[in-house]
């Protein structure tokens, strides 16, 4: 996590708990994590993430630039994408 957050890397991940874990949320806050949460309320095949991806990709470069430096977090679903909560619990 110190690497992606020096080199101001987005993070695509499937672990939707990676957020709401205290040591991940305090690297999230003091590194400048920014992540996209691949899911779906099924889980989804690789190429189904894939082409999730790519129907959204334009869309999540737009927030990319729109949010800037972290921290921030999204999901990517095949419904669209949405802003996660990063507060501490």
């Amino acid at each position: 996590m110190p690497i992606v957050g020096k080199l101001g890397l987005v993070v695509l991940t499937r672990d939707r708990r990676i957020r709401s874990r205290p040591a991940e949320l305090h690297a999230y806050m003091e590194l400048g994590i920014r992540s996209v949460w691949l899911g779906a309320k099924q889980d989804l095949g690789p190429r189904d993430q894939l082409e999730m991806f790519l129907k959204n990709e334009r869309r999540l470069q737009r927030e990319i630039i729109k949010r800037g430096d972290g921290p921030w977090a999204l999901s990517m679903s095949p419904s669209g994408i949405r802003p996660l909560n990063l507060k501490q619990r």
